[in-house]
């Protein structure tokens, strides 16, 4: 017969009159990632109250960033990419890029095949790494946030 001991692990939490025994370190670290989590989260509630006080302005500078890269072949899809990358993070809506970028490529190029493959791969490649980025951000600066929403 064999026999098995346990090991309870007791975590001691500090209190008031005791110091954290991680260290001033440890703790100003959580200050800061508190403070980057609030400034990302102030910044996407600040431009999506802004996308809605300002609508028909928004409506305004997507024409005219559609025109531009309907003007400029090689750096459009570029700059399509990026803006849809920025958009895929902040949680704006891509169909209208997309729906836009389309139409854009088709007056940009005239060929409908060429339009979809340079449009598909701008919107594919934005959409990508927007992706990656937010599940960055969720991963690492959000973490603690995301795990509690999980529980």
């Amino acid at each position: 017969m064999s026999t098995s001991i346990q090991e309870n692990n007791v975590q001691i939490h500090p209190t008031a009159d005791q110091p954290n025994p991680e260290g001033p370190q440890q703790e100003q670290g959580s200050k800061k990632k508190w403070l980057i989590k609030g400034a990302v989260l102030l910044a996407i509630g600040f431009a999506i109250v802004l996308v809605f006080v300002f609508k028909s302005e928004v409506e305004e500078i997507l024409e005219s960033f559609l025109d531009w890269v309907e003007k400029h072949k090689v750096l459009g899809p570029f700059l399509l990419a990026l803006v849809y990358i920025i958009a895929v993070v902040f949680f704006l809506p891509g169909s209208i890029l997309t729906i836009g970028a389309g139409l854009t490529f088709k007056a940009a190029y005239g060929s409908t095949g060429q339009a979809l493959l340079v449009g598909s791969l701008a919107v594919w490649i934005g959409a990508s790494i927007g992706a990656t980025v937010a599940m960055l951000l969720g991963r690492f600066v959000f973490k603690e946030s995301v795990e509690k929403l999980s529980q």
